[in-house]
This record gives structure tokens, sequence and C-alpha cells, in this order.
């Protein structure tokens, strides 16, 4: 198995990553990790030599234990924000994802590092507490072609 493309430069550390924009009835589904309070999309860093689709699909299997195809590319995104032990560069690539309608991931817990998944209205993202912030406005836009963020914090 190829490491994860995570890697330390001085005080900075770049991070390539999937997430997967899963829509159904006006809401977004969100995960979060225990005791930290706030939410992301689902998702994982993409490993050296991996193409990003299967890495998401590898990452979502992982989490949701389904199997699932990444559809259309919606954004690229550009994240710098401060970390632990300096600066984090972060290049995200977020897939639109159809979940089956028999699937409810608000039951599954992601065995491995104990994430929990939840549906959030899109018209409630600005009062959620959803990293990175840009995605509160970014995720209620049309995401029917791909869009480029660069999100500094």
């Amino acid at each position: 198995m190829q490491p994860d493309i995570d890697v330390r430069l001085g005080d900075h550390r770049f991070n390539f990553r999937v997430a997967a924009v899963i829509l159904r009835d006006g809401c977004v589904l969100m995960c979060s990790l225990p005791g930290s309070g706030w939410c992301f999309l689902p998702g994982g860093r993409v490993r050296a030599g991996e193409p990003t689709r299967p890495a998401l699909e590898r990452e979502l299997h992982e989490e949701l234990g389904i199997r699932v195809t990444a559809g259309p590319l919606a954004m690229v995104v550009e994240n710098f924000f401060p970390d632990a032990v300096g600066r984090f560069h972060e290049l995200g690539l977020y897939y639109l994802v159809d979940l089956p309608r028999d699937v409810d991931p608000t039951t599954l817990t992601d065995a491995e590092n104990g994430a929990t998944f939840r549906w959030v209205e899109l018209d409630a993202l600005p009062s959620t507490d959803l990293r990175p912030r840009f995605l509160c406005d970014a995720l209620r836009r049309d995401l029917s072609s791909t869009e480029h963020f660069v999100n500094v914090e």
C-alpha cells in the first residue's frame, strides 16, 4: 500500500485530499470526529500514485462500508489554515456522489477513527461549524460545473 500524500515541509504541512458532496432532499452529508465539535465533508487523503476518483471511492468504502461511484468534479479547493505545528496547505478535489436511497449513513460509525455522520439542511449551514467555512456558502451554489476556490484562514 502506498503512503498518503501528507508531507511536512518545515513549518508547513501539505495534504492532498478528496471529499464527497453528498446531497439528498435539501441536505448535505457531514461527518465529525469524537470531541472535535466541528464537521467536514466525508473523504480523506489521496495515496501516492492513486487517481482521485478511485481514492474517494476507497475512502467512502472505508468510512461508510458501501461501494459508490464518484460523480462529476464540483470543486477544486486550495485551503490554507493554521495547525498545531505551523501552517496547513491542503489541495482538495470535491466530487458529487450519489448514495443509494436505502443507505442511511447516520446509522454508521467509521470504525477506524470513530467518525459519525449526519444530514445538515443546506439552509442551516451558516449556523453549522463546518470546516472549511467557505463551504457554508459554496454548497448552496449551483454545483453543475467545477469551481475553483482559494480559502485562507
